[in-house]
């Protein structure tokens, strides 16, 4: 069946029974039968956007992505191992994911067995811990380290076998590694010595820690355990990530085909750094149907249909989801999160924030988040006190330095906002989004130069046409045009789309109708009245607030 999206014009095919999302635009609410594309049609055409009031049944608004057959894609469900390699190999052809991307992200190639057979000794656990001292020492031979688990990278994710090339190689820099990259090379490493009781996990929580153990909340934890957890999901990992090492846990055990969800999950967040968001939603598809448990999925699902343009209502109704899959300080962190972009009346935002400092009282990004909110309502002192407890408990966190950037900024303390957002950037390593709110705080204190510079690294460093759009609508500049171009605009008051900008810049050049104002070295925050989507797209690998990796 036929039909054609009003909104971009964009005509496919669907053999869905309910109206189907345009695969270009993702909108429903535009999308008719090409028999009745004629001028009808035209006539019925509404609003892309969906009135604010109605995001309160966000939890009733059902997205075309959603998964209607979940049990498919985990294989603990199939009646036997082969029944379960099947469906993930079908999964994987069917998916509309690249072909070069198809390949089997935890197969132990050569250079996997090579780096495991070089590392082999003992048998059982004792083997298993062999295998993780080989990963762990890659750390201290430069070969990688730790990338934050905030914001995703832009580079794509690499399979345990291309990880495990690096090792023989010795980059000049090490290569920032993810959780999940470093679990499926130990994984990987352990089936080929054949320990077939090394299982992978998602972490959830370490016994030892007071907040939670993925504080960023967005790309996930990942570690291998000897057998099985215990009946209450504890178990003994081995997580190169953090350097632990036979640390009681918290874990979800996950099947063969839900193992190898993450890595298209992840994928899909490089490419939406990248701006590439009908990609990027490709793969968070496959992953969902590979493991529709992972409340990390959904949430990830939600930034996509933001920086998409979706209806308000259906970006946070994935967030909803995570709440109700997983009630944890997280969750109701980020769920806090999308209702300050959507501006949300501030009680509900309030009570979401205090729900996830309940959880975990030593959760910084949760006390960052509140002294966002109390920036938003002009409460200085609030948000200082916040922010100094924030800054207690994760003193190098860039998004508590962020926030005191912004908090600056607010009170046109100009130099103090530029100092903080300098650090922030610095101990993110020049993550995307950190750039963007420094670009945002130049712009605002009337440093042109120092902001075009800013925006140059990032173009530089992702520059895809949605990115250089974006950046172009946001900030008023394009590389092409030149500094004489910007300025121009500038001094005739049509500096870019004040109030425009995308989320990953600065949350506040979206409160308020004037944002982040030319040359006043401070912020006019009044309240947002936004909905979600469309040209409040996320910058730099989906929506922040405080900007920054932490």
């Amino acid at each position: 069946m036929k039909y054609r999206c009003m909104a971009c014009d964009h005509t496919f095919e669907s053999g869905e029974e309910r109206k189907p999302r345009c695969p270009k635009c993702l909108t429903i609410h535009e999308v008719e039968r090409v028999e009745e594309s004629g001028p009808a049609a035209a006539r019925r055409r509404g609003s892309f956007w969906i009135p604010l009031a109605l995001i309160a049944l966000a939890g009733a608004v059902v997205a075309y992505y959603v998964v209607g057959q979940a049990g498919q894609g985990d294989d603990a469900t199939q009646a036997d191992d082969a029944a379960a390699v099947v469906s993930f190999e079908k999964l994987i052809e069917e998916s509309k994911v690249p072909k070069e991307k198809k390949a089997d992200p935890l197969a132990a190639g050569d250079p996997v067995k090579t780096l495991a057979s070089d590392a082999a000794s003992g048998q059982g656990p004792k083997a298993l811990a062999a295998l993780f001292d080989r990963v762990l020492r890659g750390r201290t031979e430069g070969v990688w380290k730790p990338h934050h688990q905030r914001e995703q990278r832009l580079e794509g994710v690499l399979r345990a076998g291309e990880l495990a090339s690096l090792f023989e190689k010795k980059p000049k820099e090490p290569f920032r590694v993810l959780s999940y990259e470093l679990a499926a090379l130990l994984f990987s490493m352990a089936r080929a010595e054949g320990l077939e009781d090394a299982e992978m996990v998602e972490v959830l929580s370490f016994a030892t820690e007071k907040k939670p153990a993925d504080l960023p909340g967005r790309l996930g934890r990942y570690a291998v355990v000897w057998g099985e957890p215990d009946d209450k999901g504890v178990a003994k990992v081995f997580d190169p990530y953090s350097g632990r090492f036979d640390s009681a846990a918290l874990v979800r055990a996950l099947s063969d085909a839900q193992a190898r969800a993450p890595y298209f999950a992840l994928e899909g967040m490089s490419l939406l750094a990248k701006k590439e968001t009908a990609k990027a939603l490709d793969f968070n598809q496959l992953a969902i149907e590979l493991d529709p448990q992972s409340p990390y999925f959904y949430m990830q699902r939600g930034l996509i249909f933001a920086a998409s343009g979706a209806p308000g209502p259906e970006i946070l109704a994935e967030f909803e989801k995570t709440i109700k899959m997983r009630d944890d300080a997280v969750s109701r962190a980020n769920y806090a999160e999308m209702l300050l972009l959507a501006g949300l009346p501030g009680g509900r935002v309030e009570g979401e924030i205090k729900a996830a400092i309940d959880k975990a009282p030593d959760y910084a990004r949760a006390h960052s988040l509140m002294a966002t909110y109390h920036i938003m309502r002009r409460e200085p002192d609030l948000a200082e006190s916040e922010l100094e407890l924030a800054a207690r408990l994760e003193p190098s966190s860039p998004q508590v330095l962020m926030t005191w950037a912004q908090l600056y900024a607010s009170q046109n303390l100009s130099e103090e906002a530029i100092e903080k957002a300098q650090q922030a950037v610095r101990l993110s390593e020049r993550s995307v989004s950190s750039l963007l709110n420094l670009a945002t705080i130049y712009r605002g204190t009337a440093r042109f130069e120092e902001m075009r510079s800013v925006l140059d690294e990032v173009l530089a460093n992702a520059e895809t046409e949605g990115m250089a759009e974006d950046i172009e609508r946001a900030f008023g500049y394009s590389p092409d045009e030149g500094a004489d171009a910007e300025l121009e605009r500038d001094a005739a008051g049509d500096g870019g789309s004040d109030g425009d900008i995308g989320s990953g810049g600065s949350l506040q050049l979206k409160l308020g109708e004037g944002g982040f104002k030319k040359g006043t070295g401070g912020l006019r925050l009044d309240g947002s009245n936004s909905p979600l989507g469309g040209s409040n797209s996320p910058l730099g690998g989906g929506l922040q607030l405080g900007g920054g990796a932490d």
